[in-house]
């Protein structure tokens, strides 16, 4: 710091040396410009707040611009809307167009921008953005968020911005708004949401693509990858060769038939919400409408139909060996460790980041991921490296 600041300080002092030695000095001293690349490297936090706050008090006589190129989240989400710009990659603007923009116009805008975005940083890396279920990485969670696993899974995803937006009506949403947002900064950076297919028949909407499978956690119930995940304490789980694990995983999906049952038939009953509506004295009979349409749509003899429907459903996937596919992953692999490494000392989350490592190498994971990034996303194929600027 007292090297980035010397030059500033030097010529203070020789001002105030001038005024005890009652010399000539100039009327106004000339406008600075001064340019710091990076000033956060070494630096706390809390330091970093510190000298931004110094820089604001430099340049508080207007007389001196003071341009900070950064790669601190700390200093950009502690910038104002007035001091945050963006020097985008020349290959993201137009000809002619200045690769300096101001990232918003006001501070309810930028307040917008973090609260979509989740920080200002998932913004100003110019990066394809895709927006994936769950919910983000907590500080001292020793949960697994869909965004490791993806990472896990494919290299592309080192390459892109991985936006975690919640359920997947949220994501639907939060793509619709990124795209809007990203409009602003450049035509050319594409935002589109991964999401589990689940029981979705429907085609996706626009801007969102389904896995081909029914979770993420699917591309896991593999049994080479997790019999490689799990070689570190193989020796503490009782399994001999991949042929136990395969036999131990199937015992699982067996055991879970009759609440894979429910999960079909319940996302086939869907869910019914009663919203009353003006004028207040029609409220009783819209009451009663509903109740009589409630009553019909969850009655015993449709509620047994679609049980039977989801019986089969399950059986046909069992005939068919798709099971690892399409039943409920995240519930599987839960099992899984609870049944068969609990006495490992193997935690949950290690298992399923090591197991999604592994599950890389498989056909269906590196046909359907390659296809993801050479079709949906070609963006990721030509790597941006872009730097925000504070003035």
């Amino acid at each position: 710091m007292i090297q980035v600041f010397y030059p500033l300080v030097e010529e203070r002092v020789k001002a105030i040396v001038k005024e005890i030695q009652h010399a000539v000095v100039p009327a106004a001293r000339p406008e600075i410009c001064i340019l710091i690349d990076e000033p956060e490297l070494h630096l706390h936090p809390n330091l970093q707040m510190k000298v931004f706050d110094y820089l604001r008090l430099l340049t508080s006589d207007d007389r001196t611009q003071i341009i900070v190129a950064t790669h601190s989240p700390t200093i950009v989400e502690y910038a104002t809307f007035d001091e945050l710009f963006l020097l985008r990659p020349v290959e993201l603007v137009e000809v002619g167009e200045n690769q300096l923009v101001r990232v918003a116009s006001d501070e309810d805008r930028l307040h917008f921008l973090r609260d979509v975005f989740g920080t200002t940083a998932n913004l100003t890396a110019m990066q394809p953005l895709v927006v994936v279920e769950g919910t983000g990485e907590r500080e001292g969670s020793k949960s697994v968020s869909d965004r490791k696993l993806y990472r896990a899974l494919h290299p592309g995803f080192d390459r892109v911005t991985l936006i975690a937006g919640g359920g997947k009506g949220e994501c639907i949403k939060l793509r619709a708004a990124l795209g809007g947002a990203l409009k602003v900064l450049s035509q050319h950076v594409k935002s589109i949401a991964l999401l589990d297919r689940d029981l979705a028949v429907d085609a996706p909407p626009e801007g969102v693509i389904y896995l081909p499978v029914s979770m993420i956690e699917n591309f896991l119930l593999d049994p080479d990858a997790m019999w490689e995940a799990i070689q570190s304490v193989i020796e503490k789980t009782g399994f001999k060769a991949v042929e136990e694990l395969t036999a131990a995983l199937d015992g699982v999906l067996d055991a879970m038939d009759g609440n894979e049952t429910a999960r079909r038939a319940l996302r086939s009953l869907g869910i019914r919400i009663f919203r009353p509506e003006a004028p207040l004295e029609a409220i009783p009979q819209q009451a009663q409408q509903f109740s009589e349409a409630l009553q019909s749509a969850y009655a015993a003899a449709k509620v047994d139909a679609l049980k039977a429907k989801a019986a089969a459903d399950v059986v046909a996937l069992k005939e068919k060996h798709e099971r690892r596919e399409f039943y409920d992953g995240k519930a599987a692999l839960q099992e899984f460790a609870k049944r068969h490494l609990h006495s490992s000392g193997m935690a949950t989350g290690i298992f399923l980041y090591e197991t999604a490592r592994h599950a890389r190498r498989r056909r269906k994971v590196t046909e359907f991921f390659d296809q993801f990034f050479k079709g949906d996303l070609p963006e990721v194929h030509a790597p941006v490296v872009t730097q925000p600027v504070a003035s």
